[in-house]
Formats: structure tokens, sequence, C-alpha cells
């Protein structure tokens, strides 16, 4: 019975709106109208056909233009970031002759939300990627019916698309940030504490005590500069840095970008994901290693994190870049902890206060909690427990990407007490 149904919508597109009307105007034409010489009605009866009529030629007529203009609309390369709208190149011109004609089309993409911004007769396609990827194909749903909503068709295009979605580094790129994801190895004394005299300085970040701001600086040159400890750590000359891939690593991967591209990992480094066995020493092969590890299945996150160390030739510092959700990767990196030292960096794009489980209140009134396509959104107490449960990691530290702020010492504590 379906396949009937769908082969008369093929041979005669009415919506039901369309068949409504069909079904109201003819009896009203032929029976009432003519049968009973009622010349309202003849007059209405008509004018409803030679409407319904009309609306089927412009939705034929539009759906062979809206084919062949966006067939031949397809953009040779898209360059996108995750979570974030941005044109696609491909547009579509409704046609002065055709003044009545509707178009709008989808995308069947599990991690694209496709949005058409008019701009005068001209529909602009954007994106939003949910995952970075390289997708190489596109499936548009394209439905072309007129103004009245009579009549519609549905189209089926699929095409070639050469695609690069990246990850999105949001606020990483502050100095203090960069700063806070590097580390290094060597504490002038066991018991000591690794900074010193506040000699060094930096520009004012969010969160900054205002009694470090230096202002005689910014009497001279209005910049706001503070005072920061001199570090007490040698950078170190080796680091392995890892992504963990599969669910909620979108966030982990802008980090792990930002850590590479602005020199974070130290001079000489060696870096791996999830997906992939190939390990990079060059910035330049870094993005097609992160567009590689999105292919990775969702629940194996950190399956080749021990043969990424074997050759990585022992290097002095390992750097795990996850995210601030749990999953099965946190007990492989916990094995490989009593082995070896690791440092964890857990990546979220959003920090938001714990919720009570059960309080409807909460979940009414906070709708940006949900977040938005893509983001990883995490309450301090998941986070909290999170971090207890990788306690014997020896150094752990929480990134904030939308806040770009990186926490550690006292604050993970805190959130460990919180969550015990």
């Amino acid at each position: 019975m379906a396949d009937v149904l769908r082969g008369l919508h093929r041979l005669f597109p009415l919506t039901a709106t369309g068949f409504v009307a069909l079904a109201v105007a003819v009896p009203a034409l032929w029976i009432v109208g003519i049968g009973h010489v009622d010349h309202v009605l003849v007059v209405a009866g008509a004018a409803a056909l030679l409407l319904l009529l009309g609306a089927l030629v412009i939705t034929f007529v539009g759906a062979l233009h809206a084919r062949r203009a966006l067939a031949s609309a397809e953009p040779r390369t898209v360059r996108l970031v995750a979570g974030t709208p941005g044109p696609t190149g491909v547009t579509y011109a409704t046609p002065l002759w055709l003044p009545l004609l509707d178009v709008r089309w989808t995308v069947a993409h599990p991690d694209v939300e496709v949005r058409l911004v008019p701009r005068g007769r001209t529909l602009h396609e954007q994106w939003t990627a949910k995952r970075r990827g390289r997708p190489d194909r596109v499936v548009r749903t394209v439905r072309v019916g007129d103004a009245f909503g009579l009549c519609a068709i549905d189209l089926r295009l699929e095409a070639p698309l050469d695609a690069l979605v990246l990850p999105a580094e949001g606020a990483l790129r502050r100095v203090e940030v960069v700063q806070g994801l590097a580390a290094g190895d060597q504490i002038a004394h066991p018991e000591g504490s690794p900074v010193g005299d506040l000699q060094d300085m930096r520009q004012y970040g969010a969160g900054d005590p205002i009694r470090y701001v230096l202002w005689k600086v910014f009497a001279k040159s209005r910049t706001l500069m503070v005072r920061t400890p001199e570090r007490a750590l040698a950078p170190v000359t080796r680091t392995a840095a890892y992504l963990v891939a599969g669910r909620h690593d979108q966030a982990a991967a802008g980090t792990a970008r930002t850590a590479v591209e602005c020199g974070a990992l130290g001079a000489e480094w060696v870096f791996g994901c999830d997906g992939t066995s190939t390990v990079i020493r060059d910035r330049k092969d870094l993005l097609p290693l992160l567009l590689a590890s999105a292919e990775h299945p969702l629940d194996q996150g950190g399956t080749g994190l021990p043969a990424f160390l074997e050759s990585a030739e022992d290097p002095r510092r390992i750097v795990v870049f996850a995210p601030a959700v749990g999953g099965p990767w946190v007990d492989r990196v916990l094995g490989l902890a009593r082995s070896r030292e690791v440092e964890l960096v857990l990546c979220a794009d959003r920090i938001v206060p714990a919720r009570p489980r059960l309080d409807v209140r909460t979940l009414v009134l906070r709708p940006e909690a949900a977040g938005r396509p893509g983001e990883v959104v995490v309450d301090k107490g998941e986070l909290g427990r999170l971090v207890t449960r990788v306690a014997g990691v020896r150094d752990v530290r929480v990134v904030d990407r939308q806040a770009g702020v990186v926490f550690a010492g006292a604050h993970i504590a805190a959130l460990a007490r919180g969550a015990a």
C-alpha cells in the first residue's frame, strides 16, 4: 500500500493540503455547481482547479530548474571549523519567471546541520558540523513546491565533495593557556615549589589578581601586564603527545591542535592519535592526522596508545589529550600510568556548575547546559568524579576551550574534594 501511495505521489505530487483542496473543488464544481447550476460554486471550483494546475506546472518546472542549478553549483573545496556555521558555496536563486516557487533542502549527514540563509531571491547554504572530518560525498534532499503548499516534489541529489572540517580551538591561543599546557621535568628541590620569585611578566588575563598588575608599565604602554612567578622548570627535549579519539573528543582535538601549533610541546616532540598508526614530527602534518582520527570507533578510545609509545623512542614526557567525560579510555590510560609517568589533559568546551539530578527547574531554566552542536558541556560534579578516578596519574589538568582557561593544582584538588 505504501509503494502504491508513493507511486501516486510521483505522478500527482500533491501535498495533504493539495489533496484536501482537490477533494473539495471537484464536488463543488461538478456536483453542486454544474448539477444545481450554482454559478458561484462553478467559479470557485474552477478557480481552485486552475490554482492546483498552476501549482503542478510551477512545481514540475521548478524541480527541473533546481536540479540543474544545484548540480552545477557544487563547490570544489569546503573548509569549515567544527561547531561554527560556515558557507559551503552552494546557492540557489529563484528565477523571476517562477515567482511562486519554494525550494528547501537538507543534507543526509548525522554530524551536519544545514541552514539556508535567504538574501534577496538567493538561498545560501551554511553548514554547522558537529565533528571534525573529511566527508567525500554529500546527499541533498531537495523539496521543490509552490508558495501555497499545494504541491511538492522531493529530489535526491548525490555528488562528490571535497570538505575539511577542522577542530575548533576556541579561546585556547591566549598566552596563559599555551603556558599552562607547557611543562618541564627539572625542579630545583623535590620539596620546594616549582615556581620562584615574581620576576616574569605577561599580558593580563581574566582571573589574574589585580595586585600583580604592573601599573607603571600600563601608564607608559596602556597595556595591562601582570607579574608572574619565574618557572623553576626546564623545558623538556622530547615530548610524546597522544590524542584519545572517540565520543566527546572535539575539545580534546582542538586543544591538541593548539598545543602543537603554538609550540607548547617543546622543541622536540612526536604526536599520534587513535585511528591511525602514523606518528608525526612536523606541524604541517597535524591536520590530516586529526581528520583521520575522526573515523576511529567511538568506544575504542586509547587503544593505539601502547603502540604509539613503542614508536616514540623512549620520550621523557608523555602528554595524553582526552575528553573530560569518562569512558573506556580511562582504564587504558590508568593501566599505562602504573608503569609510566603520564600527564593527562582533560578537555571540555564548557564547565558548568553541578546541578541536582532530579531538579526539573534546572532542566527548564538552564537551556545553555545543552550547548551548541558538537559541544562538550561538563558539570563540575561529573568532572570531579572523573578527576578522582584518575588520581593515580602524575599530573592532571583541565582545559575549558570556550573560556580559554587551564585548571591545575589547587583547582583540580577542589574538584576532587567536591566529588567525594
